[in-house]
């Protein structure tokens, strides 16, 4: 029995050592993260979102959270509002708060702009933690991945001292891929609803999702779990539904092509970007009435219209592959292919849209490592685009000179996004990667 229980003894500290070896890194790489966002989690990087924000908590407060959606509540035609989840979330600073700031003397309550960056900082410190535990076994991977995604000066500006929302979708995203990589195709479609439940753009991943249930798992799996996922979509959305109305709680999405900034970027460098600037013989930016994209370009379509059709395009050629390719595991790598095309192609995207793609190619590195000095890169486009939309008129200065720099960064966001799209086409040689036995059985 002494022997035994040595024996035992033994074990669990052999256990509890291997643990703290395995986990102890991701402390030190919350820290960091940490670290690099509390000391502009202060500061109002941009005024008028800030500003957007408090509003939204205003009507909250005072019409109740349910009835947020109807347009008497609206300030002007370019508000925008979020889908039910993050509405959500304004609800629950709004009980935080106590008495909701007011937008005109924002700027003046450090405490407010700090807690309207609770959510997105969380959900960055939250994404870093799934990213390590997915890789925990991945000896490098499982901390280096996570240290970059902490260390990236451009997703840290965007939640902590921008206070944008980004990193909501994106950590419901990452877990719907996870889900989809670890053979659960039913808590990949739950996480995606989610996603889709705190920001539009989480609609790019529907190809991707679609294809690969369909390949893998057989059209009764799509349609069971993609049924649970318009289920959990319906009751979320369901009181917004009662309290605005439909056309009103569905708002978020109806609205989303309406033109509320026609211009061929919104400030976003990417192909668009260089091609205004490379015609107009400058650098062009935000309101620059040249960049309207409702103007006739080729063969009566509008700017918008080949920007459809370019990025229309672009999905159904990565479709083919993802169909193509279904067995293998480059969920990661086909999504930030998705998501860098949703940035490029379209008119009208904002710098943020970059965010998801930086996020995914970074992680993509586990999967496809000819990707890793893409995601150097675009970590560093990324900075450099978020840090000039937001104080672009105080970067006349030699050190960042926007006006020289601006086209350049595009036109390497787009050399990028080709060569991401050049991995996702040519596998690299002898990847066998395959889904596990219990898939295949399923299918």
């Amino acid at each position: 029995m002494r022997v035994e229980g040595a024996v035992d003894k033994r074990w669990r500290a052999s256990t509890l050592r291997n643990g703290m070896v395995r986990w102890l890194p991701l402390a030190g790489v919350l820290i960091i993260a940490l670290l690099v966002r509390v000391g502009s989690m202060t500061q109002a990087a941009h005024l008028g979102d800030l500003e957007h924000f408090a509003h939204w908590m205003r009507v909250i407060d005072q019409e109740g959270l349910l009835r947020f959606y109807e347009p008497e509540f609206r300030f002007s035609r370019i508000d925008r509002t979020y889908p039910a989840l993050t509405t959500l979330t304004f609800g629950v600073l709004v009980q935080l708060s106590g008495i909701p700031p007011d937008p005109q003397f924002v700027a003046q309550r450090s405490d407010y702009i700090s807690l309207m960056k609770l959510f997105p900082v969380a959900f960055e410190l939250a994404l870093i933690v799934v990213v390590y535990a997915w890789l925990t076994s991945r000896p490098v991977w499982r901390w280096l991945i996570p240290l970059l995604l902490a260390l990236a000066p451009g997703l840290a500006a965007t939640s902590a001292w921008w206070g944008q929302l980004e990193a909501l979708p994106m950590l419901f995203l990452v877990l719907s891929l996870i889900a989809l990589n670890r053979d659960r195709p039913l808590w990949a479609w739950i996480m995606f609803a989610l996603a889709l439940l705190t920001k539009q753009q989480a609609a790019a991943l529907t190809p991707l999702l679609v294809l690969v249930t369909l390949r893998r798992y057989g059209f009764r799996t799509l349609l069971l779990d993609g049924g649970a996922a318009v289920l959990i979509f319906s009751l979320v959305t369901l009181p917004f539904v009662f309290g605005s109305g439909l056309d009103n709680a569905l708002y978020p999405y109806l609205s989303a092509t309406t033109d509320a900034f026609p211009s061929m970027t919104n400030n976003a460098f990417n192909l668009w970007f260089a091609l205004a600037s490379i015609n107009k013989g400058s650098t062009v930016f935000f309101g620059d009435p040249t960049l309207y994209d409702g103007v006739a370009a080729i063969g009566g379509l509008t700017f918008k219209g080949v920007g459809y059709v370019l990025y229309g395009g672009y999905v159904l050629l990565i479709s083919a592959f993802i169909w193509r390719q279904g067995r293998q595991r480059r969920e990661f790598l086909w999504a930030a292919a998705l998501f860098l095309g949703f940035f490029m192609l379209p008119t009208q995207a904002h710098e943020r849209y970059l965010y998801p793609g930086v996020v995914l190619t970074l992680i993509a590195i586990a999967q496809d490592r000819r990707v890793w000095w893409a995601a150097l890169c675009l970590i560093n486009t990324y900075t450099y685009n978020v840090y000039a939309a937001v104080l672009h008129p105080l970067l006349d200065n030699p050190l960042f000179a926007v006006n020289s720099f601006a086209v350049p960064v595009a036109l390497v966001n787009t050399l990028l996004f080709l060569y991401v799209t050049y991995t996702v086409i040519v596998p690299p040689r002898g990847d066998q990667t395959s889904v596990s036995p219990a898939a295949a059985v399923a299918q």
